[in-house]
């Protein structure tokens, strides 16, 4: 049997039953998919993985291509930005406190805004590749437009 480094993020692996419940329910709370139906929601769920990070991992890298965005459902995560010009790093905190990473920019296809790494002992989370989740608002454009329309309340 070979054992797992303890250091390293786990392979992203399909959800149980259970974790889809859960994903579903982190889905329903994020800000830019709140006006997405149950029904819909779970089209995304079914493109979804679990993945566990260590303590002190990256989980996403500050200028790295968005290719994927993050539900949390347990751990402790921080974002640090790194300045560019300076070289300083900077914890950086948003307003809103949401168990997601990546949201919008998985939408835009900006590069990753900070570093992101887990504090806590391990960090639980689902998994959405942008590709899979572009391919769920083409073949389901009902998603994109309830996107668009909480987005738009936003900016109100």
């Amino acid at each position: 049997m070979v054992e797992k480094d303890n250091n390293q993020s786990s392979a992203p692996v399909p959800l149980s039953k259970n974790e889809k419940v859960e994903a579903k329910n982190l889905l329903a709370e994020a800000d830019m998919l709140r006006k997405v139906p149950p029904p819909l929601l779970e089209v995304l769920v079914g493109q979804m993985k679990a993945r566990v990070f260590q303590k002190n991992e990256t989980m996403l890298e500050q200028d790295q291509e968005s290719d994927r965005m993050y539900m949390v459902k347990s751990g402790e995560y921080k974002r640090i930005r790194v300045n560019p010009d300076t070289g300083k790093s900077q914890t950086v905190e948003f307003a809103i406190k949401a168990h997601s990473i990546n949201t919008m920019r998985i939408l835009s296809g900006e590069p990753v805004f900070a570093n992101v790494e887990c504090i806590s002992d391990k960090c639980k989370v689902f998994e959405i590749m942008r590709p899979n989740f572009l391919h769920a608002l083409q073949t389901h454009p009902e998603i994109a437009t309830r996107i668009a329309e909480g987005l738009c309340e936003d900016l109100r």
